[in-house]
């Protein structure tokens, strides 16, 4: 069924998911190199992603899925735990580009 909402907070999720690409094009006018914008870009986009349904549950005043971290608790915490694996393979790999951006970057 439709439930009517205000146009005020999802005009501010749609500027917060904006945020990210418009870092990503302030990182790319950088000078560095190639890796280490990608891997700048890769961990804003993973904190910006994690927070997402927060954002979302704080601007609608939804109570929305809870995001508990529960490894041994999969049935009731999927959303949490799927979440944080995200966000922690997303960091891993953002870290992994920056760090071969950054010893990259010194031998030249």
């Amino acid at each position: 069924f439709y439930q009517p909402f205000s146009l005020l907070p999802a005009f501010a999720i749609t500027v917060y998911s904006f945020i990210p690409l418009l870092l990503c094009a302030l990182i790319c006018l950088l000078p560095w190199n190639g890796l280490t914008k990608g891997g700048v870009c890769t961990m804003v986009c993973a904190v910006m992603y994690y927070f997402a349904g927060y954002v979302v549950d704080f601007f609608l005043h939804t109570k929305g899925d809870q995001y508990y971290v529960d490894f041994h608790n999969w049935e009731q915490c999927i959303n949490g735990n799927v979440q944080l694996l995200i966000f922690l393979s997303a960091a891993l790999i953002g870290m992994v580009l920056l760090l071969m951006g950054l010893r990259m970057g010194k031998k030249a």
